[in-house]
């Protein structure tokens, strides 16, 4: 009898948290794709990537956080990180997207850019400029992505 009745206890439990899951699916599906980049970040070729990295994003993460590399792991993709907005070239030959500096799970745009294989150009305005004339301008507080 008593074993019966743990039986029940587990089965009712398990349903339970079974529920619990299944109507906590949406609300994860919500925060992933509030946090998520625009697209995979692996679809856009190498050295599109390699390029943004080295010449925007590292650049911008020196000059937020300093020359050391001190990150530490977070739920929150804290740090200065590139988005894409797609995985093929545009007709202009060029992968678009932002950077973002993330302080804990706070996202601020730092700026929108433009990569192929062997530029990287950041948009000012109305036009793209060449990545170096942008890093060496001086940023605004609000222009820096701190949030």
């Amino acid at each position: 009898m008593k074993t019966n009745r743990i039986v029940k206890v587990a089965a009712i439990t398990i349903v339970a948290a079974g529920l619990m899951f299944v109507l906590s699916m949406p609300l994860w599906a919500t925060y992933a794709n509030k946090y998520s980049a625009s697209v995979t970040t692996a679809s856009v070729p190498e050295t599109v990537r390699n390029l943004v990295d080295s010449k925007l994003v590292a650049p911008l993460y020196k000059r937020y956080y300093g020359e050391g590399d001190d990150r530490m792991m977070s739920r929150c993709p804290s740090g200065v990180h590139a988005n894409y907005k797609s995985t093929e070239a545009n007709q202009d030959g060029f992968y678009h997207g932002t950077v973002s500096n993330w302080i804990g799970c706070s996202k601020k745009e730092v700026c929108k850019f433009r990569a192929n294989t062997t530029t990287v150009e950041v948009l000012e305005g109305d036009n793209f400029i060449a990545v170096a004339i942008w890093l060496k301008k001086p940023m605004a507080k609000q222009d820096k992505g701190e949030i």
